[in-house]
């Protein structure tokens, strides 16, 4: 009777401690963090979503070791899965680190700091092709492939981070500077397929709609080093959040931690037994967006299948999207830093028509929305004109990008897909419905001097502009007799576009009509294609 007595005592005593244990834990949760999260005070204004980069160290206390805080700069999640990146170097009061774990944020004697953000962790379906992604709450939709691009879709695990950990711990030594730079991506729009997830738009040009809607969902993922397969994601432990860029390592490791002891219990192993996952880092928000839906059809590129066209297009809604995040932030109305504004664009298949949509969306980039996109709705007309004349006439009249139109800071990884001229054409088309238009013989011929230069190094003779039977020709080769008129054709134009100015030539003249787009990316291949024409070649 004794024994079975205290055995009802020792399950009493710890049923009592297992109530104080959790009075305390209510008791341990801020109060700003429980108001939050039961959204009893708005994000604007209070800084949320936000992610650390912690320094710490352990410190002998009588019978036990604890951990003190060196250094813990904290930003907000969206820019920290960028700047504290796995691979990335951080340089906190003159010590230079380099981010290599990624752990939840837990108390310093927890064994297995990443497990809590392993159990969270999101299915990413998307396609490595193009901007393709799936809503998030349905890893179903699309089928097996994508319905932008018809590319396989892929289904990739996404953890939240929410501290980032410095290698091994510690500062690095002064020789060692290396560093793996990887980029997040503006925050995504999932697409819908198969149904349209907007409120009715109202028109603001011949091929342009717009609409504000609220509390919607985005996506910003970092999906690690682009490879020749897609984007190469991360290795991390899903124990101790061990993170690596370039390859799986082994499966016994150090954490890249240390963790708080005491001598009157047992030590935890000094190695991590988890395994490591391919994983992308992401960041799931909520926020208000200004939305212009752009009604797309022939003569312009409408086949997303094309990678050529798909490329086209998607470089040209970049441009339109940072040039719309600039002028809607420079508004006398609005007046912000460029930084409080997101950008990016989706594109959403059309099963009915001919017809493709395209969506530049603007964004707040506070979590929950601050009214931004709602006052720049306000002054649409105004904004998509000053976006009009910030592509079109650059200060330094730049042939694409430059700091003095579209680049900055924030935008420094889409700097080889900005291209003003083409953002331009396709945000003229949506407003007014105007046609790109093929150049005049001149400027044609001044866009055609490095090709021509390459042909006159292999002996062919080159002259323009020039003219064949009455008609201006920016560039004729010759070769032996033969004879080729060469020109540009506008790159938003499909290949299939009959209204260049050769079709005033002979039906006997031999022609060659190069994509705009195509020679300022890929000299040589345009180059051979000339080559090809004039020596009699296919």
């Amino acid at each position: 009777a004794t024994a079975a007595g205290e055995g009802e005592a020792a399950a009493g005593g710890e049923e009592e401690e297992d109530r104080r244990s959790e009075r305390q834990a209510i008791a341990d949760q801020e109060l700003l963090e429980f108001l939050f999260s039961k959204g009893l005070l708005p994000s604007y204004a209070f800084p949320t979503d936000l992610s650390s980069f912690l320094v710490e160290r352990l410190v002998p206390r009588n019978n036990e070791w604890k951990m003190e805080v060196v250094e813990r700069p904290q930003q907000s999640i969206g820019k920290a899965l960028s700047e504290y990146a796995p691979g990335r170097l951080i340089v906190i009061n003159k010590e230079t680190y380099r981010s290599g774990g990624v752990v939840a944020n837990t108390l310093p004697d927890v064994e297995n700091r990443a497990e809590a953000i392993f159990e969270e962790r999101h299915t990413l379906v998307h396609c490595e092709n193009c901007s393709f992604v799936a809503d998030l709450t349905d890893v179903t939709q699309g089928g097996a492939r994508c319905p932008v691009c018809e590319s396989d879709l892929k289904h990739t695990h996404m953890v939240v981070p929410q501290v980032f950990l410095p290698e091994e711990g510690r500062a690095l030594k002064d020789d060692d500077r290396d560093q793996d730079i990887t980029y997040a991506t503006a925050a995504q729009f999932p697409v819908p397929v198969g149904k349209d997830d907007l409120p009715s738009l109202r028109p603001v040009g011949r091929n342009l709609m717009y609409v504000v809607t609220t509390d919607r969902q985005l996506v910003t993922v970092n999906k690690g080093q682009e490879t020749s397969d897609g984007r190469s994601g991360f290795w991390i432990c899903n124990q101790c959040g061990r993170a690596s860029v370039d390859e799986q390592p082994k499966v016994s490791h150090s954490r890249p931690y240390k963790i708080e002891f005491s001598y009157r219990k047992p030590r935890p192993a000094h190695q991590c037994a988890g395994t490591y996952e391919n994983v992308f880092l992401g960041h799931v928000f909520s926020t208000d967006l200004l939305l212009l839906r752009i009604s797309l059809s022939q003569p312009l590129v409408t086949e997303t299948g094309d990678p050529l066209q798909l490329r086209i297009l998607e470089d040209a809604l970049y441009s339109v999207a940072e040039g719309l995040r600039l002028a809607a932030s420079r508004h006398p109305q609005i007046d912000l830093d460029p930084s409080e504004f997101g950008a990016g664009f989706r594109i959403v298949p059309n099963r009915e028509d001919d017809t493709l949509l395209l969506d530049v969306y603007l964004y707040d980039t506070l979590s929950g929305g601050a009214g931004y996109a709602d006052l720049a709705a306000r002054n649409i007309e105004q904004i998509l004109q000053q976006t009009l004349t910030l592509l079109e006439e650059c200060p330094a009249r730049c042939e694409q990008s430059c700091e003095s139109c579209l680049r900055h800071y924030h935008n420094q990884y889409l700097k080889e897909r900005l291209d003003r001229n083409l953002g331009a054409e396709l945000l003229r088309y949506a407003l007014d419905g105007t046609l790109p238009k093929e150049k005049a013989p001149a400027a044609q011929a001044n866009l055609l001097r490095n090709l021509q230069r390459l042909l006159e190094l292999e002996g062919l003779e080159c002259k323009g502009p020039a003219e064949i039977h009455g008609v201006a020709v920016p560039l004729v080769v010759e070769h032996g007799g033969r004879q080729v008129a060469v020109g540009l054709r506008p790159a938003l134009l499909a290949p299939d576009w009959q209204g260049h100015s050769f079709g005033q030539l002979p039906a006997t003249t031999s022609t060659v009509a190069l994509n705009e787009f195509i020679l300022g990316r890929n000299l040589p291949d345009e180059h051979q294609m000339v080559r090809n024409a004039v020596l009699g070649k296919q």
